[in-house]
């Protein structure tokens, strides 16, 4: 992917950053030794993922402001 692919700000691409992932974790994910773990904020507080958090949903719901 060349640099100028990275200029792009908008809504999908502003969070596309290049990444080497390591050849050292490629090697253990393939022999299975390798567990991924990624908290819960990784999506649910990702405005790109869900248009509303689970309090802003719950807020809303409740016919709440804050």
């Amino acid at each position: 992917m060349s640099k100028s692919e990275f200029n792009c700000n908008c809504y999908l691409c502003k969070n596309k950053l290049p990444f080497d992932f390591p050849k050292e974790i490629i090697d253990e994910l393939l022999e299975g030794r390798v567990v991924l773990f990624a908290g819960a904020g990784i999506s649910t507080e990702a405005k790109e993922v869900f248009k509303q958090n689970l309090y802003e949903q719950i807020a809303d719901e409740l016919g709440e402001e804050d």
